[in-house]
């Protein structure tokens, strides 16, 4: 864990920039549906959907 709350918070900013351009790249390149989500150490919410809604993604990974 980096200790240094700055360092993580810029740590985290970067890493969730590229890992929703890689969700993005991944729906286009491999005609994927894609949802990813992700919640920050303080509660706050990002997501990424390939199709056009998040609950009928997530509904289809519950089968």
């Amino acid at each position: 864990m980096i200790e240094n709350k700055i360092n993580r918070q810029v740590t985290f900013a970067k890493r969730r920039n590229g890992l929703l351009k890689k969700a993005y790249e991944l729906s286009v390149l491999c005609d994927a549906e894609v949802a990813l989500i992700i919640f920050s150490n303080r509660g706050r919410l990002f997501e990424f959907c390939s199709s056009s809604s998040m609950l009928k993604t997530l509904d289809r990974a519950r089968v």
